[in-house]
């Protein structure tokens, strides 16, 4: 399955090739490339479309015979890093510990969703006057 994957990192397409001087590229995987048997773990945000897109993280898991591939929902580029800290930092520190994800239940969907301020209005004389409930939340 290595063999496979690596084939499939190695060919052209957006991800898969590396920028080298005078505009060349190379593939990101050298064709044949082997990769060892330790313990990996991939954590990928799901709503990460833009950096590293859950297939392409996917793909990487692939290369290493021993990963483990966690896909956090609700999270993007900076799995460690984002309001969803709580799950991965757990799942990080127990692999560290174990070699192992464990059980992996927080990664799927929180329902949270974000909050969103609706449409802007394209002209300011569009816009709906600031209304203050009180003076002293000023």
């Amino acid at each position: 399955m290595a063999g496979l994957a690596s084939d499939r990192a190695a060919r052209s397409g957006p991800g898969h090739r590396l920028a080298g001087p005078g505009g060349n590229t190379f593939p990101a995987v050298p064709p044949g490339a082997r990769f060892p048997s330790i313990a990996a773990l991939v954590l990928s945000g799901d709503v990460d479309s833009v950096q590293v897109p859950s297939a392409d993280a996917r793909d990487v898991a692939r290369l290493f015979p021993r990963s483990t591939f966690v896909e956090l929902a609700d999270s993007g580029h900076h799995t460690v890093f984002s309001w969803r800290s709580d799950c991965s930092a757990a799942l990080l520190q127990r692999f560290l510990s174990t070699d192992r994800a464990g059980n992996t239940a927080c990664a799927r969907s929180t329902g949270f969703v974000f909050p969103a301020v609706g449409r802007f209005p394209r002209k300011a004389v569009h816009a709906r006057p600031a209304t203050v409930s009180s003076r002293e939340s000023d």
